[in-house]
């Protein structure tokens, strides 16, 4: 990243500003056009559908251990720097 002189960064406040409030006037369009929508539907959540996501889970977590990833990332940190000093672990 390079350093920017003030008028350079004026011109980029200023185009930023002008991307805000295209999005913004792009919100209002959508709500108009939505405004007559049905509402959503909204369901229940049972006790079998909590079994299901949390078994889910529990495959996902089994699968990607970011546990073990930052546990062995934190010993071999520490491993590395007592072998630098000569220390035993």
């Amino acid at each position: 990243m390079t350093i920017r002189n003030p008028v350079e960064w004026g011109v980029d406040q200023f185009k930023y500003a002008a991307q805000a409030f295209e999005s913004a006037s792009r919100v209002g369009r959508r709500t108009r056009d939505n405004l007559h929508s049905p509402p959503p539907a909204v369901r229940r959540i049972a006790v079998a559908d909590l079994a299901g996501v949390l078994a889910r889970g529990l495959d996902d977590f089994a699968t990607f251990r970011t546990d073990v990833v930052g546990f062995s990332t934190r010993f071999g940190v520490r491993a590395g720097r007592a072998l630098c000093r000569g220390r035993s672990l």
